[in-house]
C-alpha cells in the first residue's frame, strides 16, 4: 500500500491535498508557457489578436503551449494524486479496464443524436442578456469569449495533414485524456467519497469542468457535456468511455470549422430551426434508447 495513502484516511485532507497539487500544478504550467513565450516570441500572449495565418513561427508556437499546458495542467496532477492516494495508478484512474466494444459503438450514436438538443442549449446560452447593471460584465464576459474563439481559431489555422494532425492533438486527443483524468478520475472521485452521492459529485465536477474554460456563453452545455462524461465514467468504471466521448465532440468541432472554414459552422446550427423540430425530437428519442445501454452497472469488460 502506497506509504502516503496509508496516512490520509481523512478524506478532507486529501481534498486539502488534492487542491495544493492542482493549483501547484497550473502554477508551473502557467510559469514554464511564460518562460518558453518570453524566450522565443516576447510579447506573445499580447500580439494574439494580431497573429494571422503567416505567422507560422508564433502559431506554431501558441500549439506547443497549448499542448504543454493542458499537460501540465490536467495530466500532471492527476498522475501525482493517484500515486499519492491509490496502490496503483492505472486502477486508481480506471484506466485499466473497458466495457466491451458496444459501448464505443453506441457513444458516436450517442454524441450525434443530442446534437440538435445541444445546439439548441448552446443557442440559448449565447442568447442569454445580462440586466443593465451587469453591463459592463456582459462586456467583460464577451471580451474573455472573443478572445478564447480567437485563440482557438490560431491554433486549428493551417491546412496541410500536419496542421490538422497537431490542431487534433492540441483540441481534442490531450485535453480529452487529460480534463477527463482530473474532472472525472480524481475531482469526481474526490467529491463522491466526500459527499457519498454520486449525482451531487457529478454536478460539482462538471460545474467546475466548465467553469475553468471561463466561457460564460458556453457554460451551461459544457456543464451538461461533463455530467454526461462524468455519468459514462462512473457507470462504465472506466475513464475511456468518458474519453472517447470527450475526444469525439473535440474532433467534431474542429472538423467542422476546417470544413466550413468558417467560426461558426452551419452544422452548429443543426436543431435550432423551427424545420429541425423532428430531428431534435428523433434525436432525444435515440438519445434515451442509447443510455439504456450507456448508464447500467452489469457491463461486461475487456
Amino acid at each position: 500500500m502506497n506509504m502516503f495513502s496509508a496516512k490520509s484516511k481523512d478524506v478532507y485532507y486529501q481534498l486539502v491535498i488534492t487542491i495544493l497539487v492542482i493549483v501547484s500544478c497550473f502554477a508551473f504550467s502557467q510559469l514554464v508557457s511564460l518562460f518558453i513565450s518570453e524566450t522565443f516570441s516576447p510579447g506573445l500572449f499580447k500580439r494574439i489578436g494580431e497573429l494571422n495565418n503567416e505567422n507560422k513561427f508564433e502559431i506554431n508556437l501558441i500549439k506547443i503551449l497549448q499542448l504543454l499546458s493542458s499537460s501540465f495542467t490536467f495530466i500532471l496532477p492527476s498522475i501525482i494524486l493517484a500515486y499519492l492516494f491509490g496502490n496503483k495508478i492505472s486502477s486508481y484512474l480506471k484506466i485499466n479496464r473497458t466495457p466491451g466494444i458496444l459501448y464505443y459503438i453506441i457513444i458516436p450514436v450517442f454524441m450525434f443524436a443530442i446534437m440538435p438538443a445541444l445546439n439548441l442549449i448552446i443557442n440559448w446560452n449565447e442568447s442569454i442578456v445580462l440586466p443593465s447593471a451587469l453591463k459592463s460584465l456582459e462586456q467583460s464576459l464577451k471580451a474573455m469569449e472573443e478572445s478564447s474563439q480567437n485563440m482557438i481559431m490560431l491554433v486549428i489555422s493551417g491546412k496541410s495533414t500536419g496542421d490538422f494532425i497537431l490542431s487534433l492533438i492540441v483540441v481534442a486527443i490531450i485535453p480529452a485524456f487529460g480534463e477527463e483524468l482530473l474532472f472525472r478520475g480524481i475531482i469526481q472521485q474526490k467529491l463522491n467519497h466526500l459527499f457519498k452521492n454520486i449525482h451531487l459529485a457529478v454536478f460539482i465536477s462538471a460545474f467546475i469542468f466548465s467553469a475553468i474554460h471561463f466561457q460564460f456563453f458556453g457554460f451551461i452545455p459544457r456543464m451538461l457535456l461533463g455530467m454526461i462524461f462524468g455519468y459514462m465514467f462512473y457507470y462504465s468504471k472506466s475513464i475511456w468511455p468518458a474519453i472517447f466521448a470527450h475526444f469525439l465532440n473535440n474532433a467534431a468541432a474542429l472538423i467542422a470549422y476546417i470544413v466550413s472554414d468558417s467560426q461558426n459552422p452551419e452544422i452548429n446550427n443543426f436543431g435550432t430551426n423551427r424545420e429541425d423540430f423532428i430531428y431534435l425530437v428523433l434525436g432525444l428519442v435515440v438519445a434515451y434508447f442509447c443510455s439504456k445501454i450507456l448508464f447500467r452497472k452489469d457491463l461486461s469488460f475487456n
